[in-house]
C-alpha cells in the first residue's frame, strides 16, 4: 500500500506514520513547514529503507498535490486551517485552505485514480456557527459528492477533540501551569468530547477498510465537562471563568437531525456511519449496521443516553441466537 498524508508532518500525521509504516510499502509526508518536516525526518528518516518521501507543498497547489501523489493507492487528507479564531479573521484564507484545498486534494486523488480517499472531518461540521465549522461542513460535502467522478471513493471521519493536539484545552492548560497562572474556561456548563491521537489515528485506519464511497464514519468519543476537568489539575480557586467566546458552543455535536436520517450503528466496529442520501450512486450502497432513531443526537451534553442507548443495542445483540443474526 502506498499512501499519502496531507498536513503529515502534524500531530496526527505522525501518529498515522507511526501506525502505517509496517503496512505500507511508501509513506508521502505531504505538508507546508519545512520546520515539522525536518523535526519528522529525525524520527521517521527518509532512508535507508527509503519508505518515507517528505514533499513541502500547499494544498492550494493542485500540480504539486498530483505530483506528489504520483502512485498511491490511498490519500488521507488532514491538512487544515484549523484555529477558530484565525479562520474568523482571515476568512478568504479559511476558504482557500479548507475549502478550495479540499476541492484541490479530491481532484488530484481523481487525476491519479487512487482507490480511497479519506477526509478528516470535525464536529465543527454539525450545525456549524464558525467560519471553520462552515468550511468544514462545505469540505464534507466536496469530498462526498466527488464519488461521482471514477474512479476513486472518498469517504469522510469526524470526530472532537484529539488529547495533546496542537492549540488544545489540555495544551493551553498545561502552558498555564507551567507558568504559574490560573487557568482559564469559558462557562462552568461547557461539556466536551475526547479521543486520544492513538484512537483517532486507528479510527481513519479502520474507515478505510469499511468505507464504500459516500460515507461519514464517526467512533465513540468520551464527554467530560470542562469544569470537572479543571478541577482534576488545579485548586478550585486557581480556575478563572471567563466568559464564552463568539465562537463556542456549550456542547458539542457530532450527529444532528439530519445526519440521523441515514445514520447507522456498527456494534462490531463501535462506529455510527452516516450514508450519502442526494447522490446518483446512493442506491447501490449496502446499508449495513442498526438504524439509529429519529430523534437520536450525539452530543456531549447528552452522552448519558447516547450510552443508554449503545447498551440496549448490545443486550439485544446478546439476547439473540447467533444462528438469526
Amino acid at each position: 500500500m502506498r499512501v499519502l498524508i496531507t498536513g503529515g508532518s502534524g500531530f496526527l500525521g505522525r501518529e498515522l506514520t507511526r501506525q502505517l509504516y509496517d503496512q505500507c510499502d511508501r509513506i508521502v509526508i505531504y505538508s507546508r513547514s519545512e520546520a515539522r518536516q525536518a523535526e519528522m525526518k529525525q524520527i521517521f528518516p527518509e532512508y535507508p529503507d527509503n519508505k518515507l518521501r517528505y514533499y513541502l507543498g500547499d494544498v492550494r497547489d493542485v500540480n504539486r498535490l498530483s505530483q506528489a501523489m504520483r502512485g498511491c493507492d490511498v490519500v488521507i487528507h488532514a491538512a487544515a486551517q484549523k484555529r477558530v479564531e484565525t479562520c474568523a479573521l482571515d476568512v478568504g484564507e479559511c476558504v482557500r485552505t479548507n475549502i478550495i484545498g479540499t476541492w484541490n486534494v479530491a481532484n488530484a486523488c481523481t487525476i491519479n485514480r487512487v482507490k480511497k480517499a479519506i477526509f478528516v472531518s470535525s464536529d465543527k461540521s454539525v450545525d456549524p456557527i464558525t467560519t471553520y465549522g462552515k468550511s468544514k461542513s462545505i469540505a464534507e460535502d466536496i469530498w462526498i459528492q466527488s464519488n461521482n467522478l471514477h474512479p476513486t471513493k472518498f469517504a469522510c471521519v469526524r470526530y472532537a477533540n484529539v488529547q495533546g493536539s496542537t492549540g488544545s484545552l489540555l495544551q493551553i492548560w498545561k502552558k498555564q501551569i507551567e507558568s504559574g497562572m490560573q487557568i482559564t474556561i469559558t462557562d462552568r456548563r461547557m461539556t466536551r468530547m475526547w479521543l486520544t491521537v492513538e484512537d483517532a489515528a486507528r479510527h481513519i485506519m479502520s474507515s478505510l477498510s469499511l468505507m464504500t464511497g459516500g460515507e461519514i464514519v464517526l467512533p465513540i468519543c468520551q464527554s467530560s465537562s470542562v469544569w470537572d476537568m479543571a478541577r482534576s489539575l488545579v485548586a478550585e480557586d486557581k480556575i478563572e471563568i471567563v466568559g464564552m467566546r463568539p465562537y463556542e458552543k456549550l456542547a458539542e455535536r457530532m450527529i444532528c437531525e439530519g445526519d440521523a436520517r441515514e445514520c447507522y450503528y456498527l456494534p462490531d466496529k463501535k462506529v455510527f456511519v452516516i450514508y450519502p442520501t442526494i447522490h446518483d450512486w446512493v442506491y447501490t450502497i449496502d446499508k449495513k449496521g442498526i438504524k439509529v432513531p429519529e430523534d437520536f443526537r450525539y452530543e456531549s451534553d447528552k452522552m448519558e443516553v447516547v450510552n443508554q442507548w449503545l447498551d440496549s443495542v448490545a443486550q439485544t445483540e446478546h439476547s439473540v441466537p447467533s444462528s438469526e443474526k
